[in-house]
């Protein structure tokens, strides 16, 4: 996969059924199973649209990878991202993170939050290298989750 293949934007509303899949592909391969009652923001994708940004990643007619921006003005999150399996290590999620953390920038937050769950070492590691601070591990009722933090610099202010 070439960078320049990667095609980034904004899902449209008929792609959501799409995005939502993915997500809960990714999260059935990871759990082995899927408990129906954790996902239901994914039923209201549409809300999301709404109130966020969802991105998502292609190539060609092959949806990749996706995230979503919710929140602010003064801190974003950063939530749903997932690759699907047969494209990750390929800097899908770098891309999609970036746009996200633009966004973030360009919608005039101060810093962008994130969670994932304690064990997802490859996130996290992603998460690190670009920049995100953890917070804390908090224990919840479905494991241990780590809360990170990216302090965006402010846009500049014209003279």
């Amino acid at each position: 996969m070439s960078s320049s293949s990667l095609r980034i934007r904004p899902a449209a509303a008929d792609e959501l059924g799409q995005v939502a899949s993915l997500v809960l592909h990714g999260l059935a391969e990871r759990w082995g199973t899927l408990d129906p009652h954790l996902d239901l923001d994914l039923q209201s994708l549409s809300e999301g649209m709404a109130h966020g940004l969802v991105l998502t990643a292609w190539l060609g007619p092959t949806l990749v990878g996706t995230g979503t921006l919710v929140g602010g003005p003064d801190t974003a999150e950063i939530v749903r991202m997932s690759t699907a399996h047969d494209f990750r290590r390929r800097g899908v999620a770098t891309r999609l993170l970036a746009a996200l953390v633009d966004a973030a920038r360009d919608r005039g937050a101060a810093r962008v939050a994130l969670e994932t769950t304690a064990t997802w070492t490859d996130a996290r590691r992603l998460y690190e290298h670009e920049g995100f601070v953890l917070d804390a591990v908090v224990h919840g009722p479905h494991g241990d989750d780590a809360h990170y933090h990216l302090d965006l610099d402010p846009l500049p202010v014209p003279p």
